[in-house]
């Protein structure tokens, strides 16, 4: 059995799906998703149950039993302190050594450390695996089960039908927990600015379609970003972050954020030819987030030195 432990938003919950998938492939094994990170009190929720997965032994939206939850929790937990008081859980050396224990965790977000296998009946997945090295041999199935399963209704379709038709290119300006987080920073107005500049000298007629946080956090990129764009469209019907993920996938090109959720809405694209611009900074506490960038993408300067 393959355990997977689902944290924080949208965006890294597919990450760590897409992970668990993997080892499924690998393994042959059911999975079952522990989610006391994301209840009731929780800020974040568990949102993969929207996409179209869940056939065969993958049922993310049926968790394990309540008393097995607990056993599988405590168990998990109380060997990963153990582990971690004796190892360190970054590097590939600490990775190494609690795979040998049935773990599949680090506490490196992005860096990709390769996949070894374990003879543990039990394999526990905790961790965030940011990156497509941890999913690339399934990644066909992956994108297959990504896509939104809700059924738009006839406003979103006629959206749809709009975006798929034009030369969109989805913006999305991450703002919401990014804003006064040391971790993260939202990025520059500047970023954008490149950004949009650069897409208008490759494409004819571009529709921009600007996606956030929320309605506010569109107000004040509204008033506060000056793109040099003609067409924008700001994307503030007060739609869920699922019905964004589709709406970003439909676009033809991107211009993303420092992301998860940028990342998938750019990653999931559903027409050849995409086209990614990314900010060339992701995290301020670590130097090395290669592992996150894709080979095809632009990179554009974030901050002005």
């Amino acid at each position: 059995m393959i355990v997977v432990k689902l944290m924080d938003g949208l965006g890294n919950q597919m990450f760590q799906y897409a992970f668990g998938r993997y080892l499924q492939e690998v393994y042959n094994e059911p999975i079952v998703f522990e989610t006391t990170k994301l209840n009731s009190k929780s800020l974040r929720k568990v949102g993969i149950q929207h996409l179209n997965i869940g056939d065969g032994q993958i049922k993310p939206w049926r968790m394990a039993g309540r008393i097995e939850s607990l056993v599988l929790r405590n168990y998990s937990k109380g060997i990963r302190l153990l582990m971690a008081r004796r190892f360190k859980l970054r590097g590939d050396e600490g990775y190494t050594r609690m795979i040998k224990y049935g773990f599949y965790t680090t506490e490196d977000p992005i860096q990709y450390h390769p996949f070894q296998k374990t003879k543990l009946p039990i394999k526990f997945v905790r961790g965030y695996f940011q990156s497509e090295k941890y999913f690339a041999p399934v990644k066909d199935i992956i994108k297959k089960e990504f896509m939104v399963k809700d059924e738009p209704d006839s406003e979103q379709k006629s959206i749809i039908s709009d975006i798929c038709k034009q030369q969109s290119v989805a913006i999305h300006i991450r703002r919401g927990d990014y804003v006064n987080n040391k971790r993260f920073d939202v990025c520059t107005e500047n970023y954008y600015m490149r950004a949009v500049k650069k897409m208008n000298e490759l494409l004819e007629d571009p529709v921009y379609y600007v996606f956030s946080n929320s309605i506010s956090d569109l107000e004040w990129i509204r008033k506060n970003y000056h793109l040099p764009a003609e067409n924008i469209v700001y994307m503030d019907k007060g739609s869920s972050e699922v019905d964004d993920l589709r709406f970003m996938y439909n676009c033809h090109y991107h211009i993303i954020s420092n992301s998860t959720f940028s990342w998938w809405g750019s990653y999931l694209c559903v027409h050849e030819g995409n086209m990614t611009i990314a900010p060339d900074h992701w995290y301020n506490d670590m130097a090395d987030y290669q592992d996150i960038y894709r080979k095809e993408w632009i990179i554009c300067e974030t901050y002005d030195f």
